[in-house]
Formats: C-alpha cells, structure tokens, sequence
C-alpha cells in the first residue's frame, strides 16, 4: 500500500462532490491564472465501469452471450486470476442440445498473445496441446454439459478467440469466436496531471498525477469509464478485432460517482492538454500519451480558502512545525510528540511526489534536517521559503490535516493536488536574483524575502503553499 492510498484510509472519508462561489479576496505579488471551464455533459448511454485488472474482459468482448457451434452451446463463466500462483484460468460450459450428433473434436484456440504462458487444461482426457490449439476428442451426452478450462501464468485480460468443432466422422467444421485471453485486445492508456506551468504538454521530470480522476472512452457506441490511479495514469483495454477502431476520450466535468475527484478538479484547477477531449484511431496494441493536463486557478484556491465555506483549512505555517519538531518531547508543551513527527517524516517519503526531501537516514538527523527546511530568516532565498512552505504542507497533509469540506471531510484528492502542484514548481524553480518581495496573508505581512522574478507559475504555486498553510485555523489552536 502506498502513501496515497494510507492517506485515504487515515481519512475515512468519501470526497465530496461540490459547486464552490467564487469572489477574489486575497491578493499575492505572485501572477495567477484564471481560464474557462470545459464543458463535457454525461452521456446518456450506459456506462460500462472500466478496470485495466487480470479478469477483466477487454471493451467490446461478448463475455455474456453463450456461442452456440454446431449445435453445441459454450457459454462463458469468466476469467479468473490467482494472485498466489499468478495465473488466469478461463472458464466454460459447454452443453450439447438435443439435435446434436456429437462431435469429432473441439478445439480452442491458444493465441500468440499467450502461447507462451499456456499452463494447462481441463478435462485432460481425450485431448492434446499443439502450439496454437487445445484439442478434445470425447463428445458430450446428449442433453449434457461439461465444464472447460484452459488455464496460463500471467495476468490476462479477456479477449476473443477460435473455437472450432467438427461434426461426428467427417461432419462439417465450424469456427466462431468466444472470450478468451489477450487476442485481439489493445490498450489506450495516458495520464491526467498537474499542468503547472500552463504549457499544455507534461514534463514528467516535474509534473505529477492527479489521482482518482474520471476517465471516459467513448468507442464503437460503447462508454467506459476508469479512474486514475495514484500516479494519474488510466488504461482502457478494447478489444477491436484487429480493424482500426475510432475512439473518443475524455474526462468528465461532472459525473455520477460521488467519490472521484472531477468535479472540485474543475473547480479549482483548468483543462489544458487535452480540452475538449482526444478523438483517434487505434490499429496498434498499444496506444500511449493521451494525457490530460490541468492547471492551477491560483486566484480562485487561494479565495476559496479565504472563504473559508467550501473548503476549509486545518493546517500551520513553517514555523509552528520547526517548533514541533525543535521542543517535541523536552519539557515544552507540543502538539504532537516526537515519535508522530518521525512517523509525518517516514510518511513524507513515501509520497509519490517528483521533488522529495533527503532527510537521511538517522532519525535525529532527519528530524534536525527537516527543521532546518523549515526554520525561514528574513533573508532566506526563495528557494529556501518554497522548500519550506512545500514541506510545511507535506506535514499538514500527512498529518491528517489539510483541506475539509464543509462537514469537515478531508479532502485527501485536493491535498494531494496543492502538494504535487507545490513540487513542479520546487523542481523547476530558477536561481535566486536580488529582488525582493512580501509575502501577504489577510493583509498581514507573514516574511518579507529575496525572490526570482523569471518564472510566473513558480511564483503562483508559491503563493498556493503560503495560502494553502497559512489560511486555515491552526492546528495548534485545536
């Protein structure tokens, strides 16, 4: 279990979908952005809920309908995975009607796809393996049925594959395609990110996931949805037959589900790569880079914060956590003690985030490390304060503190969002020059110090962490 996904069970909380008012409160000396929302309306065609997971049937498989050959009908009763043994069984039933003779054999196919990883078959009497087909040569009772399956190593997704049958004697022989693994099967994948810099192309060295995003695939008058995963990546599996296939994807600005994140991601950050959603065709196996990018509406986060009535702040400036960390455990009242600061430092490190602090090894090196980040003078450079905000954040969040909806629900899906925003830009952040600039909050000069002035969105995500840990009501006051 990762980071992200502890952080979610800390909460206990289901994300709560919501329409945030907008009024411009606070104002910073660093630039923001402000840009239109994309409008993408629910479709009213059924949903198939998509998951890239073993036993899952590729978009487009007929896996419910039985396929009725020569009077025999196989119905298929599913693709399960064994997560000890690591293999995917495919399971069938195939049932002989009245009117049958019986056959010669029946044969399903082994796709090249899976040829390697073929593992075995049931019933093993009466059949043998060639490189490409299993084989049964006992026919069914009449009226009968009988259970198949044909097992392989390996995580499979469910395709379509040959079965044939031949008559009894030298009856005719009849081929139609049933579920089975990997054949015909293509993926469409990408990732939806933090566009922290508005460019509307993902530098992955900066730019992180964001998770819990909906996905949708329109394709072939089908719609399938998946949500990201904690490094914002999705992979829709579609099986098309082998014939270029034309596809739409997007990411909805609302949906039905109340536990995505889509719809506070509209609300506070804006569509770049990928507005309007990405129309094209796939006729390769793999398809990668449809990315979706969003950026930060700087101005509206930092007023919603200010409001104070859609999201709410629990969380603490640098300095309350550079005290926690310097008096934790000598004498002094704190809010946490010194084994908790340890574990917010473990829990840091472990956060899919692409800048990372080296606190080290020794634990009373890691926590005199991080209160160095964190201790700011009047003087510090702006990658010094950036260094500080951003931790300071990363310990509001891993704390279980942050940002809250109304009925005091953490918002795990935005914490994460401030935090990924707040590293593209230490990744990226420019050498300190010689101008100066102050810091605001609530018109309340917090630090006055020495910044660059050559980068706009590292400036707005500055302002993002100073409002994002100075805006909310305090930790220590709780």
């Amino acid at each position: 279990m990762n980071a992200i996904e502890q952080l979610k069970i800390q909460s206990g909380v289901i994300v709560r979908k919501s329409t945030i008012p907008l009024a411009i409160i606070i104002s910073f000396g660093f630039l923001f952005f402000a840009c239109n929302e994309m409008q993408n309306p629910v479709s009213e065609l059924p949903v198939i809920e998509s998951f890239a997971i073993p036993g899952a049937s590729a978009i487009g498989v007929n896996d419910t309908e039985p396929v009725t050959i020569q009077d025999f009908k196989i119905t298929f009763k599913g693709n399960s995975y064994d997560p000890v043994a690591n293999t995917s069984t495919f399971k069938y039933t195939v049932t002989r009607n009245s009117s049958a003779s019986g056959f010669n054999y029946m044969a399903f196919e082994i796709p090249e796809c899976a040829a390697g990883d073929y593992a075995g078959h049931t019933p093993s009497e009466s059949s043998s393996v060639t490189d490409n087909e299993i084989r049964w040569t006992s026919s069914i009772g009449t009226g009968s049925s009988r259970t198949h399956t044909v097992t392989y190593n390996g995580k499979k997704t469910t395709g379509m594959i040959d079965a044939t049958i031949q008559g009894s004697g030298s009856g005719d022989i009849q081929t139609e395609l049933i579920p089975g693994p990997c054949k015909g099967v293509y993926s469409i994948s990408g990732t939806v990110y933090v566009d922290e810099d508005g460019s509307g192309g993902r530098d992955d060295s900066r730019e992180g996931g964001i998770d819990n995003v909906t996905v949708r695939l329109d394709v072939n008058d089908k719609v399938a949805t998946q949500k990201t995963s904690s490094n914002g990546t999705y992979t829709f599996n579609i099986y098309i037959g082998g014939e270029e296939t034309g596809f739409t994807l997007s990411v909805p600005e609302k949906t039905a589900d109340i536990t995505d994140f889509n719809e506070l991601l509209y609300d506070t950050y804006t569509p770049t790569e990928g507005d309007g959603g990405i129309s094209d065709n796939i006729s390769s196996p793999n398809l990668t880079g449809n990315n979706f990018g969003f950026e930060p509406k700087t101005d509206e986060i930092i007023q919603k914060f200010d409001d104070g009535n859609e999201i709410r702040l629990k969380t603490e400036v640098p300095s309350f956590w550079a005290n926690e960390i310097k008096f934790a455990d000598k004498g002094r009242r704190t809010v946490f003690i010194k084994s908790e600061l340890e574990n917010f430092l473990d829990k840091i490190d472990e956060l899919d985030l692409t800048y990372k602090f080296n606190f080290g090894t020794d634990v009373d090196e890691r926590l005199k490390k991080a209160e160095e980040i964190l201790t700011l003078k009047r003087r510090s450079t702006e990658l010094e304060v950036l260094r500080a905000n951003l931790l300071a954040a990363k310990l509001n969040v891993v704390s279980g503190n942050g940002a809250f909806d109304e009925n005091d629900n953490v918002l795990t899906d935005f914490n994460l969002i401030i935090l990924k925003t707040g590293s593209a830009a230490a990744v990226t952040l420019d050498p300190p020059s010689t101008s100066g600039f102050s810091l605001m909050m609530n018109s309340t000069t917090y630090e006055t110090h020495t910044f660059t002035t050559t980068s706009s969105s590292t400036k707005s995500s500055g302002d993002l962490l100073l409002s994002f840990n100075g805006g909310g009501g305090g930790l220590g006051s709780n």
